[in-house]
């Protein structure tokens, strides 16, 4: 349990000061008869369950983590693992910007600090933590997670681990939804060598499966790497803001189900597993102090097969780019012209491709001009990495690494 003097001295500033987190904000009933309505007794023997919340954004939170760490402290049987789904903090200020290394490292210090102080001190140390990388907790450039890792010494960008008999996979998906060669062959093998009676679920900050546009190369990696996953695969995510759910069919036969999670301030969900399945689910909402029982896979029609970039496509179609080249920024204290953000005035307007003469919508001012961009694109030259950065306000897309065919 946190004391008043680590909570006020460590992260009572970013978290609402002068609560004190003393007991649960749940009775015991609740939480177990929402989770016997659907159909799992938590007291049961062989029953054991897990906590997943996201989105915790410690710059612009209030009491609700300090409130959620209080109840699962006192909920017996205790969860196997608390998940938090990425953007702990704000290290890169906000989407698509890059900050001064000094900036970010003093927001790590003060945002990862407060998560450090409210979850990671003042959970139980019988409850272990899962934290996942989000696109808010590193920041364009910095490839080697260095801030994470310094703040969040146990919590690997990526790494496998077995509880409640599933098997998880905690993924990295960066400050756009890329995963890097390295990973996807780490990943790919994951996936290949875990027992095909065993369920696997995914922890991933973007839930991105299904975008053929920003962050697709989610999806791309779920799709190659799960094909031949027999029954319900998991893929849990936040970044949304929201609740959501979909399902897709994996190449083989499989189902992967994708639950997206609310951020940490609207509340957060428990999930309970049963002989080696996921066989009910919960969501605790904080603006009805209630739970809840949510509908499983089966009860969802399927969205079909998951969609890839470009697929299908035979035109040069470059959409929603802005930004300048992130990497051409020069880097400053924290101001505004630090960032790479979009340029609201120029932003959508058209730029004719001069190879094909195909016209297309182009947004942002940037290093790399737009009619050179679309004549790379057009020769299937691979657009530089930094090619594009989506910053607040007006900004209209992102765009990494992209290949367009003709």
């Amino acid at each position: 349990m946190v004391t008043r003097k680590d909570f006020v001295g460590g992260g009572a500033a970013l978290f609402g000061a002068a609560f004190l987190p003393t007991a649960a904000c749940a009775a015991e009933g609740d939480w177990k008869s929402a989770f016997r309505s659907v159909g799992f007794d938590p007291d049961a023997p062989d029953a054991a369950w897990f906590a997943v919340t996201s989105d915790i954004h410690a710059d612009k939170q209030h009491i609700s983590l300090a409130e959620h760490v209080a109840t699962w402290n006192a909920m017996e049987p205790r969860p196997a693992f608390v998940a938090a789904l990425g953007d702990m903090g704000q290290v890169n200020g906000c989407f698509g910007h890059r900050p001064s290394p000094q900036v970010a490292a003093e927001n790590a210090e003060r945002q990862f600090g407060a998560i450090n102080a409210v979850l990671s001190q003042g959970l139980r140390k019988d409850i272990p933590r899962v934290y996942v990388v989000g696109n808010h907790d590193t920041y364009i450039g910095e490839d080697d997670r260095a801030l994470w890792r310094t703040h969040f010494p146990d919590q690997p960008p990526y790494c496998a681990f077995d509880a409640c008999g599933l098997r998880f996979v905690k993924w990295d998906g960066g400050v756009d939804g890329m995963i890097d060669a390295e990973q996807e062959k780490w990943i790919r093998n994951e996936c290949a060598t875990c027992p095909k009676d065993v369920q696997l679920v995914v922890l991933v900050h973007q839930p991105s499966v299904g975008s053929c546009g920003m962050e697709r190369d989610i999806g791309r990696v779920a799709k190659a790497a799960l094909a031949g996953r027999p029954g319900v695969t998991w893929l849990l995510g936040g970044h949304e803001h929201h609740n959501a759910f979909a399902r897709w069919d994996l190449p083989g036969g499989g189902t992967l189900a994708v639950a997206t999670h609310t951020m940490d301030r609207h509340g957060w969900w428990a999930y309970g597993v049963k002989a080696g399945r996921i066989v009910a689910r919960l969501f605790k909402s904080n603006a009805s102090d209630s739970f809840a029982g949510e509908k499983m896979p089966e009860a969802y029609a399927s969205k079909g097969e998951i969609p890839l970039a470009w697929q299908g496509r035979n035109d040069v179609a470059l959409a929603l780019l802005c930004g300048y080249d992130p990497l051409q920024v020069p880097q400053g204290e924290g101001g505004a012209d630090s960032h790479a953000v979009c340029d609201s005035r120029q932003a959508m307007r058209r730029a004719e491709d001069e190879t094909s003469g195909t016209v297309l919508p182009f947004g942002g001012r940037r290093e790399l001009g737009g009619n050179e961009t679309f004549r790379r694109c057009a020769r299937r030259e691979r657009v530089p990495h930094s090619a594009g950065a989506r910053g607040c306000g007006d900004a209209v897309g992102q765009v990494r690494g992209l290949w367009v065919r003709r």
